[in-house]
Order: C-alpha cells, then structure tokens, then sequence
C-alpha cells in the first residue's frame, strides 16, 4: 500500500509540477526564528498564511474585522516603507516575510517582527488567530 501511495505522489508531481514549485516558492517565514518565545502552533499557521497571502493582496480575511485599515494606493515617496495600514502595493512589492522576534504580551496576544513590519495577533473566541493592529517601520 504504501508503494501504491508513493507511486501516486510521484506521478502527481510529475503531472503537476506547478504544484510542487508553488510549495518551494513560499519557504517557512519562521525558518531563521531563533527566539526564545514559543510560537503556538495556530499562530504559526495565520501568520504563514498572511505571508503567502500578502504577494497577492488577500490579507483582509487574516484581520480582526474593523482593526486594520488596508490600502490600495501606494504610498509616496519616503513613506513608502512606514505606515499602520496594510498598504497592498508595500506587501506585494516590500513586505519581508522572514519572522524575526515574536513577543508574547498576554496569553491570546502576540507580536510577530519582520524586518519590514510588525503585526499584532490575537487568538479570537473561536480559535482563529486575526491581526488586529499593523505597523510597517523597517528595522534600523
């Protein structure tokens, strides 16, 4: 059985090769995480998914309804890089993705640093992990 699974798979990514580059294409964001503030796995899941989310500009359904505003307009000239909205243009063109501090500030509520932005999660009655504040401010 497993031989017969195994032969499905590689026929599959065979036939498929797009399938397969598309999982390459989007490494792990918390690959480099080297932190010492465990992650809870769920928040691990929304944030990944934002990030894979944001080169295409479908991130509102990873906010908390009413927190973030997002824009579709890119910003101009020095603010390019600065801003509390998710400005689309940045996300798709200027968002590091790489997480590179996660700070625990209460028990549902998390922040996850890029070297581009900070996001601020919180873990909503039902189990899902929303974004409900958005900054973009580059590390210096």
């Amino acid at each position: 059985m497993r031989a017969l699974l195994t032969a499905l798979a590689l026929a599959w990514a065979l036939a498929f090769p797009a399938a397969s580059w598309a999982a390459e294409e989007a490494p792990d964001p918390f690959r480099g995480y080297d932190g010492k503030e465990p992650v809870p796995e769920g928040l691990r899941q929304a944030y990944a998914g934002f990030a894979r989310a944001a080169r295409d500009g479908g991130v509102e359904s990873f906010c908390l309804p009413h927190a973030v505003t997002v824009s579709r307009q890119p910003r101009q000239g020095n603010s390019k890089e600065y801003g509390q909205d998710l400005n689309l243009p940045f996300l798709r063109d200027g968002f590091s993705p790489a997480v590179r501090v996660v700070r625990k500030d209460s028990e549902d509520c998390y922040l996850v640093r890029t070297d581009t932005s900070a996001l601020w999660f919180v873990r909503t009655g039902s189990g899902a992990w929303k974004v409900y504040r958005y900054l973009d401010k580059p590390i210096e």
